[in-house]
């Protein structure tokens, strides 16, 4: 079975089949049952040991191997196409003196502006000393504004735990406040009424409600009475010219007037005015409820988006129901845990079956819980 032997960022380097030598890095790599493998083996963990010293870089190198240099004593590594040699003893020595020379220089030159320095502090010494004589003076008089300010301090201290005592009031008060966001509200909520003709978002009270059912009440009540009057003048002269009223027995095609939108008495409704009627309901219910079938319209179709069709209803995630009673025999649906009863035969899990396959009956001696045993003739 051949080796495959991958670099450290998982690349394969090569294949090695069984009994070979793959040479084609610095290290030789001995394939499965490789005569004298031991002795390549020794050899590479040395080559490791000593990083291939010689004055020649090594053959066939990898990125990232090492070798040192026996010539110029130094380190170098592979970077994959050439050696770069690190630094040696002899570098750092050479650099270190380097070092130490420029920072002489600087020392040099850090000295010579200190003296400087200290000749111009020295100047302004006898200054300090008079700025420091009114500093004193000063002092004096910050001493007694420090006391007025400690006085205030205590005067502010207590209007400090006034505030305090008054934010906690007014986060009490907050905490009994409903968000302006999707609010909860709660107990019996109130709002200002909006006039009767307001049609906008405000808030909806009950006593908005019940004047705008009072106006449609009251249009309806006018209207009708003006008809009912109107009807009563014509119905009584007409009386005479009619037949009786008490069991009239009507012949051919018999026409009556047509009643006023809005009537409610026992006038004969005509064919005209039964469909009026029906027309005048129709453009009321159209007109009352025409907003509300938009918003019931979408609110409807964002609430089916999330169910399932009754007719081949297609369900995600996990669907779960209520589990039948062992042995139900209905359309209910099944679920794992009915299927797994069903199979077994009780409410215990199901372990798994064996299958028989006999021209004799069934042996009770035979299996276990949940086994199958198929009989043939």
């Amino acid at each position: 079975m051949a080796y495959t032997i991958n670099h450290y960022n998982g690349t394969i380097l090569a294949n090695i089949t069984d009994g070979t030598l793959n040479t084609s890095t610095t290290l030789s790599l001995a394939g499965r049952n490789f005569v004298g493998y031991g002795e390549y083996l020794n050899e590479n963990q040395l080559f490791l040991l000593e990083n291939f010293a010689s004055t020649g870089g090594p053959a066939n190198p990898v990125a990232g191997q090492l070798w040192y240099n026996t010539g110029t004593r130094a380190i170098s590594v592979y970077t994959g196409s050439s050696y770069t040699a690190l630094a040696n003893a002899e570098v750092l020595a050479n650099t270190i003196g380097s070092i130490n020379t420029q920072i002489q220089a600087n020392i040099d030159v850090i000295n010579t502006r200190i003296l400087a320095n200290v000749a111009v502090l020295n100047a302004n010494a006898a200054a300090q000393d008079t700025q420091i004589t009114n500093l004193w003076a000063n002092a004096a008089v910050q001493n007694s504004s420090i006391a007025t300010l400690t006085a205030n301090a205590g005067v502010q201290s207590q209007r400090l735990d006034s505030l305090d005592a008054n934010v906690t009031a007014a986060n009490a008060a907050i905490a009994l406040r409903a968000t302006t966001y999707s609010p909860v509200l709660t107990g019996n909520p109130r709002a200002p009424t909006a006039t009767v003709a307001d049609n906008s978002t405000s808030i909806a009270t009950t006593a908005y409600v019940m004047a705008q059912d009072d106006l449609r009440r009251s249009y309806i009540d006018t209207n009708l009475l003006a008809n009912i009057g109107a009807l009563t003048s014509s119905t009584t002269t007409a009386i005479g010219l009619r037949a009786n009223i008490a069991n009239p027995t009507f012949t051919g095609t018999p026409a009556a007037p047509t009643a006023a939108a809005g009537t409610r008495t026992t006038q004969i409704a005509t064919t005209d005015y039964v469909m009026s009627q029906d027309d005048t309901q129709r453009g009321y219910i159209d007109t009352a409820i025409a907003g509300n079938v938009a918003s019931v319209t979408i609110a409807t179709n964002n609430n089916l988006a999330f169910k399932a069709n009754l007719a081949s209803p297609v369900f995600t995630g996990t669907p779960t129901a209520p589990t039948p009673t062992f042995g139900d025999v209905s359309t209910k649906l099944a679920t794992t845990t009915f299927v797994s009863q069903a199979i077994t035969g009780t409410n215990t899990t199901w372990q798994g079956s064996r299958r028989y396959i006999s021209a004799l009956a069934p042996d009770n001696t035979q299996g276990a819980d949940g086994d199958f045993w198929f009989q043939y003739q």
